[in-house]
């Protein structure tokens, strides 16, 4: 969590709860054994992993396990429990295919609710697939697929636009479930087009995309080395063609829509996180100031004011930026003292 009296707190963002997606520079995501459930898997039961011995087991469960990128401890599991796992593992990999979703997503043809439920179809199936099928999808070239998508809802005339944001929304979600891992994720930040796609759905005027699309670049500045430069000028990119300052999007969704806390709360964060994930502490100050130039000084005025008034979400975000801020104001007046001393003997041969 972010507190307003640890420096290291800076870099707590890539919380799986916190930013909504996974853990951020890893190739795994840590679960606890409760969050794996069997029930919701394929109920296939082949009698040759009934029939293995314990090393065989184990041996299949811990590929399953890494197949399906979670870290684990195999003592924690019952044997039976293991045994589920591995079947289910292999069911899924028995029943989804990737490949269609590709091929059909590539039809010009589609009417719109069934590209609609494809894009839902393929957000789930990214999302629970193993390994090897995220890399499938990859060199398939469905994150290019899943971009034309998004292309094609912005090119629409304004009168179609609103038949079309569904669609926006789940090609959202499909990127978001894609980026749950390090293939995905590293596939996404190497495209500068679809971080700029992604920032043009930053617009409050369309909570539910808006929402998504925030938490998605909140993850990808944090990531190492260029993620945040890569935010950045996807944000810029994106101002060039709103003809607004580009942070004023993220401060209209904390003012036009206060009665969403979900999406106050993730534009706070990635506030936080564009601040904080600067290179150095001129930077830092500068993103500061521009984002109190559009309106974030008076909101946070307010904000700390009637803190308790706020959901803890938010307090926790805001409690956050007055940490930061408050930790660069105090690393200003030790550079600014020395200085200072540097002026007060400007003639002073210290080889003397």
């Amino acid at each position: 969590m972010y507190s307003n009296n640890s420096r290291s707190s800076k870099k707590s963002f890539d919380d799986e709860k916190e930013l909504q997606i996974g853990t951020i520079g890893k190739s795994k995501t840590k679960h606890k054994q409760s969050h794996i459930s069997t029930e919701s898997l394929p109920s296939v039961n082949p009698d040759w992993i009934k029939s293995m011995d314990k090393k065989e087991l184990e041996k299949k469960f811990k590929q399953a396990m890494e197949s399906m990128n979670i870290n684990y401890d195999d003592k924690k599991f019952k044997e039976e429990t293991m045994r589920q796992i591995v079947i289910s593992h292999y069911a899924r990999q028995q029943h989804q295919d990737v490949s269609s979703f590709v091929e059909e997503l590539e039809n010009p043809n589609l009417d719109l609710k069934r590209r609609e439920t494809l894009l839902r179809e393929t957000a789930v199936t990214l999302r629970s697939s193993p390994l090897e099928s995220i890399e499938k999808f990859k060199n398939l070239g469905g994150l290019s697929t899943v971009l034309k998508q998004m292309e094609n809802v912005y090119s629409r005339s304004f009168q179609d636009f609103e038949n079309y944001k569904p669609i926006l929304l789940e090609c959202l979600k499909a990127l978001k479930s894609y980026s749950n891992n390090k293939i995905g994720l590293t596939d996404v930040l190497n495209n500068d087009e679809a971080i700029n796609l992604i920032c043009r759905a930053v617009d409050p005027h369309d909570a539910n995309c808006m929402l998504e699309a925030v938490r998605l670049i909140s993850v990808f500045c944090i990531v190492p080395p260029s993620g945040h430069r890569k935010v950045l000028a996807g944000l810029t990119d994106c101002s060039m063609t709103t003809k607004k300052p580009r942070f004023t999007p993220i401060i209209e969704g904390l003012t036009l829509k206060p009665e969403n806390a979900t999406l106050t709360t993730v534009c706070l964060q990635l506030i936080n996180c564009l601040i904080t994930y600067a290179e150095d502490l001129d930077f830092r100050v500068h993103l500061r100031n521009e984002f109190y130039r559009y309106g974030l000084r008076e909101y946070m005025d307010t904000a700390e004011k009637k803190i308790d008034c706020y959901h803890k979400d938010i307090q926790t975000q805001i409690q956050g930026f007055v940490g930061v801020r408050n930790e660069d104001a105090e690393d200003y007046a030790t550079r600014a003292q020395g200085v200072m001393e540097e002026l007060k003997y400007p003639f002073v041969d210290f080889y003397d």
